[in-house]
């Protein structure tokens, strides 16, 4: 009767012991990695709801003031002296307009064969006389009655990139010419780039605006003006001039992984985007991953030296 007989589990402390701490750790473990999920949804959420948030205010603004920009060129085509190309009318009537609109630096009347007929300022150069009806603009206005606002160029007269809201002028059905207003790009920029400062350059944080042919219009640097949106992200780009607005993770030119959050600008066409590092813009999130992680194998790794302990003694 040397045989030692194992005790049933209700008479064995130690087994019932272990029993209870192993469920007691996967009803922890179990509660933890809950929190950590929930938690990690609301603060991507958070993440999200923020670049949407000011990717809206943007969209807005800039709305408002191209908005503005086609308001004007509407009235000034009902003008007697811009209908008729009364050109030192014009000359009033377009300085009048430009002052204290420093976003605006060229006001100008192309005929009904896309001649330049008149521009203000009329200096440094002049392009009065030069034929410009090869232009998109020009011929999309042939077939339009209402303001419209130009892809991103290079403007002959002022060397400098602009986009130009523009009005047809229609008389008795008969197309009359245009009066348009060329708004500077730079000055859009600019203030994209001041939005960009108060992260830092350490976060790659990046937010432009595109036009409706997908062509970079401002930028938070500037080197990327007037260049193809659609090289680096065309699902995002497609998707914000298609009037979506929402966010999504994508790989950019060099492959790493950019958060993207994007709202169109309804009232002509255009997109501004945000783009941040994966990295940088859910570091939080990961940080109470990893903090999450950490608190589990803290927590099995007591339960180990605990058991142990308890085992012999």
């Amino acid at each position: 009767m040397n045989e030692k007989k194992s005790l049933p589990l209700r008479r064995d402390l130690g087994s019932q012991i272990l029993l209870f701490y192993i469920i007691f750790v996967l009803l922890v473990i179990v509660a933890i990695l809950f929190f950590e999920r929930s938690a990690s949804r609301r603060l991507a959420a958070d993440v999200n709801a923020a670049n949407l948030a000011l990717a809206s205010a943007v969209a807005e603004e800039t709305s408002t003031q191209m908005s503005g920009a086609l308001q004007a060129v509407q009235e000034l085509s009902t003008y007697p002296e811009v209908i008729s190309a009364d050109t030192s009318q014009m000359d009033v009537t377009f300085r009048t307009l430009m002052t204290g609109r420093r976003e605006i630096n060229l006001t100008y009347r192309l005929g009904a064969d896309g001649t330049m007929l008149f521009h203000y300022p009329v200096a440094p150069e002049s392009t009065v006389g030069r034929d410009f009806s090869f232009r998109d603009y020009f011929q999309k206005a042939l077939g339009v009655r209402t303001p419209f606002v130009s892809k991103g160029r290079i403007s002959p007269t002022t060397n400098e990139a602009v986009a130009t809201a523009l009005m047809p002028i229609w008389v008795d059905n008969t197309f009359r010419g245009l009066v348009a207003t060329n708004m500077q790009l730079q000055s859009l920029s600019d203030a994209l780039s001041n939005i960009a400062q108060e992260y830092g350059r350490e976060e790659g944080f990046r937010i432009f605006i595109v036009d409706s042919s997908g062509q970079i219009v401002a930028h938070s640097d500037p080197f990327f003006l007037l260049t193809d949106a659609r090289s680096e992200t065309p699902e995002v780009i497609d998707a914000v001039l298609s009037r979506q607005r929402g966010n999504l993770v994508a790989a950019d030119a060099s492959g790493a992984e950019q958060l993207y959050s994007y709202v169109p600008i309804k009232t002509v066409g255009w997109g501004v985007v945000i783009s941040r590092p994966v990295s940088v813009a859910f570091a939080t999130l990961y940080a109470f991953r990893r903090g999450a992680l950490v608190a589990v194998l803290v927590f099995l790794a007591s339960g180990v030296l605990f058991w142990r302990d308890l085992s012999h003694r």
